[in-house]
């Protein structure tokens, strides 16, 4: 997936599950190509695949994703809220 709007270097790595209803992500950024990839329990429906990373032990702080699956756009949002959309190929 490509963010939309932003550097065509950055790519983040998304594997869906739907048996084991897991979602496994991560991104490669310039100079950095072998991502670390983490893997989380995904709501999936027929609209929606959704997942979130653990709340920060520190800060109780979580990311959150959603894929749309009609227009495969990747919606991010960071901790802080801010969303950034990705382009799914």
């Amino acid at each position: 997936m490509r963010q939309l709007g932003l550097t065509p270097e950055t790519v983040m790595l998304i594997d869906i599950d739907t048996d084991a209803q897991t979602a496994t992500d991560g991104a490669t950024y310039p100079g950095d190509t072998n991502p670390r990839k983490d893997t989380y329990a995904a709501k999936i429906t027929a609209a929606q695949i959704s997942w979130s990373t653990p709340p920060d032990p520190d800060d109780g702080t979580f990311a959150t994703r959603t894929l749309d699956r009609s227009s495969n756009v990747l919606n991010t949002v960071d901790p802080e809220g801010n969303s950034t959309l990705w382009n799914c190929r």
